[in-house]
């Protein structure tokens, strides 16, 4: 397994529960549409006043995690691993 950090802007289909927690359906990274198979790992961080909700995330190929920014509600990629 392959393991690369970054912080690409990307876009990002969510469902808000009933419970009002969010979770990633599909985020699309350099022009190409991702679709989560599985939600693996979810915390809360902060970033100055900022709320971050990190969510890690499968597709069909690889592990990537999905931050996102509460304050300017952004969605950034910051880790994937592929094999």
């Amino acid at each position: 397994m392959q393991r690369h950090q970054t912080r690409e802007q990307i876009r990002v289909a969510v469902i808000f529960g009933a419970n009002g927690r969010i979770q990633p359906v599909w985020f699309e990274w350099r022009r190409r549409k991702h679709t989560v198979t599985a939600t693996t790992y979810r915390y809360e961080g902060k970033q100055g006043d900022s709320r971050l909700l990190h969510f890690t995330v499968t597709d069909e190929g690889g592990l990537f995690e999905l931050t996102y920014n509460t304050h300017d509600q952004t969605w950034q990629l910051r880790g994937i691993e592929v094999e």
